[in-house]
């Protein structure tokens, strides 16, 4: 199902990588920052680890092996877009949740 998703409603090009990439750096950049303890800090530079694995495993396949056999040397790329992906879904839905608190939804 999740595969499904990808395929289907991810766009597949390097423009939606780099805003994707570009905003997931600029979103743990100012959780590290944020972060008050050494513990915070581990968590949010475990993320940034991720995805400078995830971008190297973008570029060596290319550099090493031209364009053969590209989806099964990317693997590991997709698992670290996996994470990522994952950690900015449950980050957006804990903004949201954050952004509305204290809003009345009633009717008048």
């Amino acid at each position: 199902m999740w595969n499904d998703f990808k395929v289907n409603f991810l766009p597949h090009s390097l423009t939606f990588l780099l805003l994707f990439f570009g905003t997931y750096t600029v979103i743990l950049t100012k959780q590290y920052l944020k972060a008050g303890e050494v513990n915070e800090k581990i968590y949010f530079g475990t993320f940034l680890i991720i995805m400078i694995i995830g971008c190297i495993q973008f570029v060596v396949p290319i550099i090493c092996d031209g364009e053969a056999d590209l989806s099964k040397h990317l693997f590991l790329f997709n698992v670290c877009f996996d994470i990522m992906f994952i950690y900015m879904s449950v980050w957006f839905i804990e903004w949201m949740f954050k952004a509305f608190k204290g809003r009345s939804w009633r009717r008048v």
